[in-house]
């Protein structure tokens, strides 16, 4: 029993879950895991790990698109591109916005789906391609 006991604290103390993305300084340098449960907790998580990896941009929260049940944040890119990114109750919301939105203009990461809501514009096409790659 006592083995039983110690094998568990063990288990418990070694396999720590660490803060997904954080790297020796503080930054962001690697994606939590890509599909299943993100780390990010927010748009705003997110926009600093897409920052950390070369897409430059700013996160504004809110807007006309935020719901208290699925808020909306705008990612900026600096080359012009404009990406929405709305944190949904579950994956499965992520998934049926991504669905009404279109595969080439929309993709689910965790609960988060990005979607480009303005597909003529080949700058945000590019922009949300740019985020796709970093985030498989």
């Amino acid at each position: 029993m006592r083995a039983a006991v110690l094998v568990l604290l063990v288990c418990l103390t070694g396999c720590e879950e660490k803060p997904a993305g954080k790297g020796k300084g503080g930054g962001v340098t690697t994606p939590p895991k890509a599909g299943g449960s993100t780390k990010f907790k927010n748009a705003t998580e997110l926009g600093a790990f897409l920052n950390s990896k070369g897409v430059k941009g700013t996160i504004n929260p809110g807007g006309i698109y935020d719901r208290p049940e699925r808020p909306c944040s705008t990612f900026n890119a600096e080359s012009g591109g404009l990406t929405f990114i709305y944190l949904c109750k579950t994956e499965s919301d992520a998934d049926e916005l991504v669905g009404s939105s279109g595969k080439d203009n929309a993709f689910r990461y965790g609960r988060f789906a990005l979607v480009n809501q303005f597909a003529t514009r080949a700058d945000s096409r590019k922009v949300l391609e740019e985020i796709r790659q970093i985030l498989r």
